[in-house]
């Protein structure tokens, strides 16, 4: 895997290059990478119990359904019920199939 050499400043809820900007269309899927980013941001926010998390993925949630697919829903309920623990398990669980992607 080829690492880019471009500098990625960013801070929490700033938009992620290639990602966002307008509200993606539910057949937009993310690629691997970018994927990761958004399930890397959920994961920590989710971890620290910060409730921004529901906020971060509404903005993703098209793109991350189109690309997850049902499972998704899952994780959106728990987000949206500020279980974010079980949020977290259910977010490493649908990780996993995607990791060798």
């Amino acid at each position: 895997m080829q690492r880019s050499s471009a500098r990625f400043d960013a801070r929490p809820g700033d938009p992620l290059p290639g990602i966002v900007g307008a509200p993606p269309q539910a057949s937009t899927r993310l690629d691997a990478e970018a994927l990761g980013v958004v399930l890397d941001e959920l994961g920590a926010l989710l971890a620290q119990g910060d409730a921004a998390v529901i906020e971060r993925f509404e903005t993703h949630a098209e793109a991350l359904r189109a690309t997850l697919g049902p499972p998704c829903e899952q994780l959106a309920h728990e987000i949206r019920q500020f279980d974010f623990e079980t949020a977290l398990e259910t977010l490493r669980a649908l990780r996993q199939p995607h990791a060798a992607a």
